[in-house]
This record gives structure tokens, sequence and C-alpha cells, in this order.
């Protein structure tokens, strides 16, 4: 059972990578138009940590329960999570109809790559890995 979770957690956090990228490439115009409370709240910008924590989560957690995570695998997870960040913006901004790339964009999806890193590490903390050790 551990191992299917192992090969679940390893499709899952490259389908969650995949998702973004699919998302980024979505031109402007088949996206639904915000209404005016939405510009209120700056929604997207949660709509980007939320896109973002559980990549950085999902990767970790790979690497966890293949017992393989060290400093440096982190160090690469979140490096690769800001350069997903800016590298989305950069997309958005130059190659996508109707998408405008921005740095607060960029921004909240680093808060998102560094906030599944703190919810990682909350749940590791608390020993809750255990519970998939007993697979």
């Amino acid at each position: 059972m551990f191992f299917m979770i192992k090969r679940i957690t390893n499709y899952l956090a490259v389908i969650w990578s995949l998702m973004i990228l699919i998302i980024v490439f979505i031109p402007g115009d088949k996206i639904p138009i915000q209404s005016d409370w939405v510009d209120l709240f700056q929604i997207d910008k949660v709509i980007h940590i939320l896109l973002f924590a559980p990549f950085s989560f999902i990767w970790l957690l790979k690497y966890q329960l293949s017992k393989s995570l060290n400093s440096k695998t982190i160090y690469i997870i979140l490096l690769f999570g800001i350069l997903l960040a800016f590298l989305t913006e950069v997309i958005q901004y130059y190659f996508i109809r109707g998408r405008n790339g921005n740095i607060y964009d960029a921004i909240a999806d680093i808060l998102g790559v560094f906030l599944g890193l703190i919810v990682f590490k909350e749940i590791r903390k608390k020993h809750i890995w255990l519970f998939f050790s007993n697979f």
C-alpha cells in the first residue's frame, strides 16, 4: 500500500505542475469575466497562492515518501517553484492572447510556494508522516 501512495504522489506532483502550465496557456477571452467585487478583494492573488502552495507541498511529499528529502532537495523545489512563477508570468505577458502577466501575480505564486513549504514542515513536525509509514 505504501508503494501505491508513493506512486500516486509521483504522478500527482507531475500532474499538478502540468496543470499550472495548462492554466497559464488559457487565452484571456476563454476565462470567465470577473465582476467588480472580485477585483476589490484581489481574488486572483488567492488563486495564484492556491495553485502554487500544492505545487511545493506535493513535490516535498514526493521526496519525503521516497526517503530522499534533504535540504538540497528542498532548495531545488523552492527554486523550481520560483522559476515556474516567473516563467508563467513571462509567458502570459508575451505569448498568451488576452493575458497580462505581472510581478504581483509572480509574488503571489512565490508566496504560495513558501506556504506549501510551511504547511509541509508543520505537518512533518507533528509526525503525521508516521501514518504513511504504516502502509
